[in-house]
């Protein structure tokens, strides 16, 4: 065997070996990326589920500390919507929850007549 022949086994070998190693970091990048998807897969079967859960129980009259937290999170949304509304002269339509300004007798969204909820700000 000549040297250029040892010289391209050798080559050979390596690309072998590199297309191999090529191939596993592919396949496991592949796996990681299904396991990522399934990890999000189950986190929103979990927040379905816990969504369920809240809406079966509340009002129920038990308490459950995780549904006192719930509550008071959504007062607080409720309330910062209300000052984003407040601050930028808007509101929220009653029935489809669309923004409303003030200048609106009905609701861009759902068409539904807007009570004039800013008759108190004009006097």
């Amino acid at each position: 065997m000549t040297l250029f022949e040892k010289y391209s086994d050798t080559v050979m070998d390596m690309g072998k070996e590199v297309t191999g190693r090529i191939k596993g970091a592919s396949e496991i990048a592949k796996l990681q990326y299904e396991l990522k998807t399934e990890e999000i897969n189950l986190t929103t079967a979990y927040k379905e589920l816990g969504k369920k859960y809240y809406e079966e129980h509340k009002g129920t009259g038990e308490p459950d500390p995780e549904l006192e937290e719930i509550e008071a999170v959504l007062n607080k949304i409720a309330d910062i919507k209300a000052n984003i509304d407040e601050l930028t002269g808007s509101s929220t339509c009653e029935k489809c929850g669309a923004k409303i300004r003030k200048s609106d007798s009905f609701c861009p969204s759902c068409g539904a007549k807007v009570n004039n909820i800013f008759e108190d700000d004009e006097d």
